[in-house]
Order: structure tokens, then sequence, then C-alpha cells
């Protein structure tokens, strides 16, 4: 046992004991923990660094079993390590103790034997390393290290030059070159030739400066394939702050940009359709304008009786053409005003708009079905001025209304209300019909969309009134929606920007049967 120590045999059961008479001043000024221990594995000694390391006094640790600084998953370490010991073996290795409070301490120990003279094992001396904190700094890296290998995203590292010094697998992946190809090369190699020496330059200048730099770059892989990668790439200085490396994140977003293209292609294309489908409806509407116009001016000449006194059956025929006819054109209306403003044709005269003023025509225009059908028109809230057309807000309003008086039941009542809000004003129209379900109220604003409830398909429209609206209400730089309840009635809302003015103008409640 060449590497055991000898120790005169005086006698003493603890011969560690004469060492730390010797070295005890030196002892106590290193860096490293000394704890000696005798064969039956028990501390003879120790120093105040070793002390301060696992949280107790010295005086504390004298004569305390090894076991109980090891926790108890751990206890076959020490086994072992005891057991080398006692072999005679010197013993370096990383061990874990356990401090007073419980927690880790993670140590790199030499151990070496103490024999005695006849050649037995007394004991032995260890010099104690601290490495948690060295520990937890490589396991930060390991996870950092392990977390840049497993990135879905390129990694790339190079010297302040340009040359590349590290490559992670993703790289390799994408590229097709292998580590020990890039190494060594400047990501040069990855042009296509497709981006000016400026793009470069510029990229250059903003990471030499300490900034970071983020665009796309068009590259072209080992096999000649080009693909787009959008890139990040920063500075990394060394404790002085000079720059020494940079590293660049990449992620590929070839796929991305041909999604974006195809998308960009197919909403062109609709916008294209669109454009041409309004303007067949456009053409239509006033193709058919013009002879709608002669075919209702001779039926209305029919009815009259002017041309000839007609037999009943006759009568009542002419009198629902001309309701069909007259339906027509308001289709055909709608048709035109919905591309007009769609289109962005419509102009618009907007300025201050008194809101009874607009009430009272809208209120005009649905008088008549109104009194048809037994329904009396209630309006509250003060005349007050809101940015708009006054034209084009009274058509809103009268389409508002017209679809509260065809849902509601004869001989009800509905509302048309002016409130005050917070840098608006909101007209609201309420009706007593049968609700309008949640999942029909995201639609209903679209054109062409008419609610389906029970009795709904018996009621006449065209499915344009409520998309009209919407449209003039956004251009106005407004807002419009409903709250409904089926069983309860619905409220359309609308709201409009009001001028500095606006209270000037307010004046007292009116009701309009």
């Amino acid at each position: 046992m060449e590497n055991a120590k000898k120790m005169p045999d005086n006698g003493s059961p603890d011969a560690p004991g004469q060492l730390r008479e010797i070295s005890d001043n030196i002892l106590e000024h290193l860096s490293e923990g000394i704890w000696s221990f005798n064969g039956a594995g028990r501390t003879s000694f120790v120093n105040k660094r070793m002390a301060d390391m696992l949280l107790y006094n010295v005086d504390e640790m004298m004569g305390t079993d090894l076991l109980c600084y090891v926790y108890e998953n751990k206890s076959k370490d020490l086994e072992d390590l005891l057991a080398r010991l006692r072999g005679g073996a010197e013993v370096r290795r990383d061990f874990e103790f356990m401090r007073s409070d419980g927690d880790r301490l993670s140590a790199q120990i030499s151990a070496c034997p103490i024999m005695n003279s006849s050649g037995a094992y007394s004991g032995a001396v260890m010099s104690v390393t601290d490495m948690t904190a060295t520990r937890k700094t490589l396991d930060h890296l390991r996870k950092l290290s392990r977390a840049v290998e497993q990135s879905s995203s390129s990694v790339v590292i190079t010297d302040k030059d340009g040359n590349i010094e590290y490559v992670n697998p993703k790289f390799t992946r994408l590229t097709g070159y292998s580590a020990e190809e890039a190494i060594g090369q400047n990501p040069r190699v990855l042009k296509s030739g497709e981006q000016s020496h400026e793009f470069y330059r510029a990229m250059w200048q903003t990471i030499s400066s300490g900034k970071e730099w983020r665009g796309e770059f068009h590259n072209k892989k080992k096999n000649g394939e080009t693909y787009w990668e959008f890139a990040s790439i920063s500075a990394i200085r060394d404790a002085g702050g000079n720059i020494t490396h940079y590293i660049a994140v990449k992620e590929d977003v070839t796929e991305l940009k041909k999604t974006q293209a195809a998308l960009l292609d197919a909403k062109e294309s609709a916008e294209a359709a669109t454009r041409a489908m309004s303007e067949f409806l456009a053409t239509i509407s006033h193709e058919l304008r013009v002879p709608l116009t002669s075919i209702h001016g001779s039926l209305e000449l029919l009815a009259s009786g002017q041309l000839a006194e007609l037999p009943p059956k006759a009568r009542d025929l002419v009198a629902v053409a001309e309701r069909n006819s007259l339906r027509l054109a308001a289709l055909i209306s709608d048709i035109l005003d919905l591309e007009s403003l769609q289109s962005g044709r419509m102009t618009m005269s907007i300025g201050p708009v008194l809101t009874k003023t607009a009430i009272t025509r809208a209120i005009e225009v649905v008088s008549g079905m109104a009194r048809q059908c037994g329904i009396t028109i209630l309006t509250s809230g003060k005349d007050m001025t809101v940015i708009a057309d006054e034209d084009r807000l009274a058509q809103a309003l009268v389409n508002l209304l017209s679809n509260a008086i065809k849902f509601s039941p004869d001989g009800s009542q509905v509302e048309i209300r002016t409130t005050a809000k917070p840098e608006s004003v909101e007209i609201s129209v309420l009706d007593h019909g049968e609700g309008i379900p949640i999942d029909s109220q995201e639609v209903i604003f679209e054109k062409f969309r008419r609610l389906q409830t029970p009795g709904s398909r018996k009621i006449p429209g065209s499915g344009l009134g409520l998309a009209i609206c919407k449209s003039i209400i956004e251009q106005l730089d407004g807002s419009i929606g409903v709250e409904s309840e089926p069983g309860k009635g619905s409220r359309f809302w609308l709201r409009l920007r009001t001028s500095a003015d606006a209270k000037a103008d307010e004046k007292r409640d009116a009701t309009v049967e």
C-alpha cells in the first residue's frame, strides 16, 4: 500500500489528532474543507471551512458519524468510499453531503487513508471542494446546450470575422451541409445571389455596431435548392464588452411564404371576382330599371281605370303585378346602393345632422306600412347633432324601421330611441317581434342573409337592407349592432360621432304615431 500514510503509533487511538496539532494554523486558512475521521468513521478533525460548508460549528461536528452528513439514499456511496479507504486506496470522486438545513452540498473529494505503524487502517483525511455553484453552472450550460442542439431553429455561431465555429443539427438538416463542412466556412456559402450587396452591407453594419438585426435571407442549400429563412443575429461580448462572436437564430419560412403568396393570389382573385360580380349586377340592374319603370307605369295606368274599367279579377291581378313591380324596383335600388357603397363610388355629404330630422324623414317613409299593420311608432330621447350624411342616415333608419314593422305583431308598437353616449350618439330601434337567435345575430348584417325562424319565409324582403345599413354606418365612421333574445323582441342600434355643439341643439322629447 504505497499511498497509505504511516503515522507513529504512540498508543493514541486518535492518530489524526496528532496531525491537527502540527498543521492547525495552516489548515484553518485553506479554501478547501479538511475533514479527518477515525477507523470507525467518526469525525476527529474539521477545519472551519469544512464546517462552514455544511453550516455547522467545528465543535458540533467533532466526534459525529459521517452518516450524519449523508442522505439516506446515498449511504451506499459512503460505504463504498470507506471500503476503498480501508483497502488502502486513495479516492478522488464527486460526492454529495447533506447540510444542516437539509440542502445539498455538491463536492469533489480527495481522500487518503491513514495507516498506523503496524500497517493497519486507523482512519482517513480528505479535502473537500464545494462544487455546488460550479455544478449549477454546468447544469445550466448543459440545458442550454441541449436546447440549442434540439432546437427546431437553425443556430449558427461565428467568430467576429464571420467564420462559422458552430452549427446545430437543424442547420445541417436544412442546408445539407454537415457540421464538418460548415465549420470554418463563411455564411456567404449559403448565398443564392438574389439579394444585393447593399442588403448584406446594411446587415453587417448593424451587427458590428452591437445592435440586433432581424430580416429574411433567400439562401441556397448544398443541393442548389433555394429557401427562405427569417433570422435574428446578435453580437456576443466578452467581460470587457468587446464583440467576440455572433449568433444567428433562423427559422425556415419557405412554406409560410408560399402560403402567404397563395393567400394573396386567392385574395386578389376573390376581389377581382367580387368586382366583376358588382359590375355585372350594376349593369343588369341598370338594364332592368328602364323597362321596369315603363312596366310599372303601364300597370299603374291600368289599375287607375283611365284606359278602361277592368273586371274585378283582372283588377286584382293588375294590383298584384303592380306590387311585384314595386318590390322588384326596390330590390334593384338596393343592389345598386350596396354596390355603390362597397365599391366606394357613392358620394356622401358628411356634416352635422340633427337626429330628429333624419328620424322624422324615416318615419314618414314607413308610416303607410305601419298603418296597414296597425303599428304605432314611438320616439324618445333628445334631439342631438351627429356627424353624418342626412339622406343616408335616413335611409338606414328606414331599413331598420321597416324590418321592425315587418317582424312585429299587428297592433303592437315600435320605438325609435336617441341616447347620448361618451363621444357618440346612439339611435336604436326596438320591436316586439319573435327575436333573433344568437347564431343568426353573427351573420344577419351580411348581404342576402335572411332571418330563418318560424314564419320568417312569409315576410318579403331581399336580405340586403341590413347589409346596406352596415355599409352606410361604417362609411360614416360609426358602428351598428343588435341585441336580441328569442321571444322578447330585438333592439337594433347604431352609433355615430357627435359634434361639439350637440347640446345646443337638444330639444324636447316627441311621440309620433
